[in-house]
């Protein structure tokens, strides 16, 4: 799941026949699939063969964690 200005990297690398079709739906609400996206393939396959060789990208490090320290805070309620 991706929230508001959230995005993701993605690759299709996908093996129909040239001119066919491919509807994904959302099926997850009984009674209120939809279709999410219609992937259509070129009249022109764009390579005569599957790659031998995995379609991966690289992995991007992330930040190392920083030690984030609340501030003090002060109490204007009298001490009981």
């Amino acid at each position: 799941m991706l929230g508001p200005a959230m995005r993701t990297d993605l690759i299709l690398d996908m093996t129909g026949k040239p001119g066919s079709r491919l509807s994904i739906f959302d099926q997850f609400y009984e009674g209120l699939e939809y279709e999410l996206v219609d992937l259509v393939y070129s009249d022109t396959p764009l390579r005569a063969r599957v790659p031998d060789w995995p379609l991966t990208l690289p992995t991007i490090p992330l930040p190392e964690r920083t030690s984030i320290q609340r501030p003090a805070t002060k109490s204007s309620s009298p001490a009981a």
